[in-house]
């Protein structure tokens, strides 16, 4: 999953739909490519993310995504 802010205000979701999965999140770095673990969610009904200042502007991308199955 993917969401993209360009106003850097924070991101949030309804991951209902994935109860009973691990998901890990992390930011992108539009920019440059680069991405930062943020933590590891679950199914929940709603979370929240705040991306992280950046010295040249504020848009984000949230990449979420579905753990490989061990």
């Amino acid at each position: 999953m993917l969401a993209y802010t360009y106003t850097g205000r924070t991101i949030c979701l309804d991951l209902g739909a994935y109860e009973g999965k691990t998901l890990d999140a992390y930011w992108m770095d539009p920019a440059t490519g680069a991405m930062s673990f943020i933590r590891e969610v679950t199914g929940e009904r709603e979370v929240s993310f705040t991306p992280p200042p950046r010295e040249d502007g504020p848009d984000s991308l949230l990449v979420v995504r579905c753990r490989e199955r061990e």
